[in-house]
Parts: structure tokens; sequence; C-alpha cells
């Protein structure tokens, strides 16, 4: 990033001709270091859905959806009712909830191969009926705040009360995409 920002301000210097070349023009970067994202453990997985099934309406749902499919946080908050069948078990995933210009918006998923069908294990489609009964929304997760308008919730209100569960559970600070890797993790290890 202050490569990027001393490049432009060079480059700038030499369009309006104060400087004759960019000297970080041919400034090699160091090479990434890729970040390991931490993931939960199965003991960190159980405090954390049983922490959320008292804590927050729809929370351990969520969590317990995304711990069993890896989905991206705006994935699982674009979700409808209509998107399950829970006759075969099929989840379609074809939309997802971001922040553009500050708005909430629906928009297409963050790449044409995360356009897909997942099948649910049986237990799950038997939690999400239930919660289905308690919720008065096509949204599978919607807002709490703006019923009236019914709209999903809000990405930035689910990272913040995951912190909060996470804390209360004595789990460790992952981030909401953590859950995405430890699906992953999970999912490796069984196979």
């Amino acid at each position: 990033s202050i490569h990027a920002h001393c490049r432009a301000a060079l480059e700038k210097a030499k369009k309006e001709n104060l400087i004759r070349q960019n000297p970080a023009a041919h400034c090699a970067l160091p090479p990434k270091k890729s970040v390991e994202i931490e993931v939960l453990t199965p003991a960190e997985m159980q405090r954390l859905l049983i922490q959320a099934k008292y804590e927050a309406d729809g929370f351990y749902e969520m969590f317990l959806l995304d711990l069993s499919t890896g989905l991206r946080r705006g994935e699982l908050l674009g979700l409808l009712w209509d998107d399950i069948n829970f006759e075969t078990g099929e989840l379609k995933v074809s939309k997802q909830v971001k922040f553009v210009e500050g708005k909430l918006q629906i928009k297409p998923p963050k790449t044409k191969a995360a356009e897909r069908t997942i099948i649910l294990p049986p237990q799950l489609i038997e939690v999400l009926k239930e919660y289905k009964s308690r919720v008065r929304s096509k949204w599978l997760f919607p807002s709490p705040y703006k019923r009236e308008q019914d709209l999903p919730r809000d990405p930035c209100a689910c990272r913040k009360k995951l912190s909060q569960i996470l804390e209360h559970a004595g789990c460790k600070q992952v981030p909401f995409h953590a859950l995405r890797h430890t699906f992953a993790t999970q999912a490796l290890r069984y196979g």
C-alpha cells in the first residue's frame, strides 16, 4: 500500500515534469506473506453453538448452517426461504448481501462458480424447519430492526455479534470468514 501511494505520487511528479523518471516504477516488492486464518476447534465450535442458541435468536441457525456448508457471510444473509427445498434438502445459493456505497444491496455471488446447489444434512433441515416456524420473513436471517421493510440482517452486525458470542463462549476471536475455513478444515479431516 505504501509502495502504491509513493509510486502514484512519483508518477504524478513525472507527468508534471518535476522529475525525469519514476524511481519506484521498477522497484521489486517483497513477496506477500499469506495470513493464516485460525479455525475453531471442535470444542470451540460446540461452545459457540451452545452460546449462540441461548444468546441471540437466529444466530445459532446461522452459525450451524455456515459451519455445515462453508457459505460466505453475504451468501448466508442473502438466503430466502424459497432457496431451500425441504423435501430434497437442496439449498440454492444465487445471491449475496453486501454494502455498496453505504447501502445494503442484493448482488450476484462473488464468482460464477459461487452459484451452486448444496445438499443439506437431514438433521440441519429439521433445525431449519423448526427455526422457520419462528421467523416472519422471506429471509432466513431477517433484520430484527427493519421488520416492516423485510430486509436481511446487516453483515457488520453479524460480525459484531459473532465476536460477542465467541467472547461469552470463551473461544478465541476469529473473523466471520473463519467459520468458512473451519468448515473446509473439518470437511478435509473427514474426507
